[in-house]
Formats: C-alpha cells, structure tokens, sequence
C-alpha cells in the first residue's frame, strides 16, 4: 500500500482483537510491518501465507504490544532493511508449526526478538540472508522442537537475553547459550533440510533429508495432530514427533532430468532441462549423447544459462559447455538477496566472454563446484574474474 507507514496490509490497532484463518499476503510494503502491524490486544493469524513483503522493520509483521499468535504459517522471501527480515516481535508472541524461510534482514533476518518473551515451537528457521536468522535482544525466547539452521552468517544471536531451549536443533554453536546434548538439544550440527518448496497443501517449507539429526527427536508441547501443511500430514509419526515446522513424510527423493543432445536450446537441450527443471532438482546427461568431455560439447549461441532456483548440474567429467566467446556460460542468481543452493559438478565451461563480470560463472547464491574445468574465459567487467565472479554474499 503506497504511503503507508505501518502494516500495509493489515494494522490491528489498541485494544481491538483480531482472529483470521486461511489467507494470503504478499506484495504489501510499509514502514513498520510489510504486511502486518498489531498492537491491539490480540491477533491470530492461522494457516497463511505471507509472501514478497517489505519495511524498514519486519518485512511481514511487526508486532508491537498484545499477544501476536501465528501457527501453521510459511513467511518467506519478505525484506527488511533493518530488523526482521521476516517478523519483528516487540510485543509478545507465538509462533507454530511456521516456516521463517529466504527472508532478507541486516538484524534478526528471519525473527528479531526485542524486549518481550517469545516462543517458537515446532517450528523451521532456515536460508534466510543478512544478519543471524534469529536474534534476541533484551529478551526471552523460548524454543521448543525447532530447527535454526543455513542462515547467512549465522543461526541464532542472543544479548542480555533469557534462552529456554529444549528438543531443538541450532546448526551454530556460538552466539547464543544453547548447549548440544542438554534437554535434547542438538547443536553445531547440520539439519540437512531440503530446499524451501511447496510438498503439500500450497504452503512452503524445508523438509528434512534422509538422515536429518532432527528427524524422531522432537517433541509435541502443544499436542498438534497435523504439521504445517495441515490435513494429510501428521504432526506425530509411529508415535514420534521430528524438529522442525514439517514431517519427515515426504523423503528425500526429488526428480532425476536428463539432457538428451547438444543442442544449445529445444527439446532434450541442456537449456530447456534446466527451464523445466523445479527447486530441488538433479539434472544428468544422457551417456550416448555424452560419452566424454570432447563429444558431449554443448556449444551456446542464444546467451548465458540463468539458474534461479535450487538445482544440482552432475556432468560425470563428460560434459563441456562452450560459449565460443559469444556470452556468459552460467549466471546463477534468483533475483533476490536471499540464497538458494546449486551445485554444479564434472562440467567443462570454456569460451565465456563478457564485457562485464564473471565469464564462465557470476554467482549471487549458495554455490558448490567439484571436478571443474574453468578454461579460456575472458571478463572485462570493473571488478572482472574471468572464470569466476562471486559476487558480495553469495557463498562459494
């Protein structure tokens, strides 16, 4: 909403009581609160998706006095330019069963927690960009059965600040008090999450992977029947209950696609594969049409491969992509400032050339190479790297 200077879509104000189920907000921008400001008595918001919002403080939601209660909620991809990238609780709040996933927020970037006591129950923390993914400030938080975890730089931050945790898995170990093995706490390991995408019921998340510490290790405080995704997907399990805003239900199997030729665009050409390719993927090629790295050239002629979203690439050693110094051969960005994960392994990428940064490959995201061969690129950009430009934050 132009010109407004709290909540723009929804400011809930002193003393009034609000309660809303199933609903969708994105796109909205304000001061204070991108797409909510309470500081009524009351606010509830259940099974919403808060999506693509903006502030100078809490890029969702800005909750200023009286309980603010959010469950079974995904708040992603919204911005702040200063605090809460996803929410900024200065009242006293709850959150359950919520994914805070690829908010942008120089402090606290996906929750920022100041002066209030706030509980963060069966819930996921995951891939959000700029300061920790959670930080509290003159506070309490209390974390039960939650996963902290990929947040760039780190996961949780505490100052002057009250730390309950128990059943909950924080991928960093310094910043905060949280000791691994006290309470069922497991800390300075990796939750090894699966990409931020929708698996059931249109609201995103992180799934855990196979052999996820998280997974038959959490707890139920609230005695929830269904996950996040809701009907269809138990909050308990055979009796178990894992860390995080999602059970281990779907697994940890994503689709294989296969290049079938050396076209540079079309049917089978790597290009379409990787247009048609969804978060998540693995992308392989076809061993006829690729037998090695010479005879399975991919010569490009129509521009630079744009990977926007999380993606594996494996070329086996056999696979070469050749610009013939016309463009780029990889720009791997998504557009935003938070980062996605693409790994790229056993490619051959020669021939880029452009009058700018990054030749063979400009990385904005969270990018992994193994057995590469970056030959015979040329950037002429004001900053340049020939082969390779990894641009401020991304992680290489």
């Amino acid at each position: 909403a132009a010109g407004v200077v709290s909540g723009g879509g929804i400011f809930n104000d002193t003393s009034a009581i609000l309660s809303l189920v199933r609903g969708e907000f994105s796109g909205n921008s304000a001061y204070n609160g991108g797409a909510v400001f309470h500081r009524g008595a009351s606010m509830s918001l259940d099974q919403v998706v808060l999506t693509d919002n903006s502030a100078t403080a809490g890029g969702a939601i800005y909750s200023q006095a009286g309980l603010l209660t959010l469950s079974n909620a995904s708040v992603t991809r919204n911005q702040s330019t200063s605090s809460g990238g996803g929410i900024y609780a200065e009242g006293p709040m709850k959150l359950s069963n919520v994914t805070l996933s690829s908010n942008v927020g120089s402090n606290g970037s996906g929750l920022y927690v100041r002066s209030t006591t706030a509980s963060l129950f069966n819930s996921t923390v995951a891939s959000n960009a700029g300061g920790a993914g959670v930080v509290v400030y003159t506070a309490t938080l209390n974390i039960s059965s939650s996963i902290i975890a990929d947040n760039f730089s780190s996961d949780l931050s505490s100052s002057s600040s009250t730390i309950n945790a128990d059943h909950s898995l924080i991928a960093t170990a310094t910043g905060h008090p949280v000791m691994d093995g006290v309470n069922g706490n497991i800390v300075g390991q990796p939750a090894n999450l699966g990409p931020l995408k929708d698996y059931g019921n249109g609201s995103e998340g992180h799934v855990l992977l196979t052999g996820s510490p998280a997974i038959d290790t959490g707890t139920n405080p609230d005695g929830l029947a269904l996950d996040q995704r809701g009907t269809g997907y138990d909050r308990v399990v055979d009796g178990l209950t894992d860390m995080g805003a999602l059970e281990n239900t779907y697994g940890s199997t994503y689709s294989t696609l296969t290049v079938l030729n050396t076209n540079d665009a079309g049917a089978g050409s790597l290009r379409q594969t990787i247009a048609d390719a969804v978060t998540g993927d693995t992308i392989i090629f076809d061993a006829a049409a690729f037998p090695n790295a010479s005879m399975g050239t991919i010569t490009l002629s129509t521009g630079e491969l744009l990977i926007d979203k999380n993606l594996t690439i494996n070329g086996g050693g056999k696979v070469t992509i050749d610009a013939n110094g016309s463009s780029r051969i990889f720009n791997v960005d998504d557009g935003i400032a938070s980062l996605v994960n693409v790994s790229l392994n056993g490619l051959v990428l020669s021939g880029g050339a452009i009058a700018a940064d990054g030749a063979a490959v400009y990385n904005r995201e969270r990018l992994d190479m193994s057995d590469m061969k970056i030959i015979n690129n040329q950037a002429a950009g004001v900053v340049s790297g020939g082969g390779i430009f990894n641009d401020t934050s991304a992680i290489l």
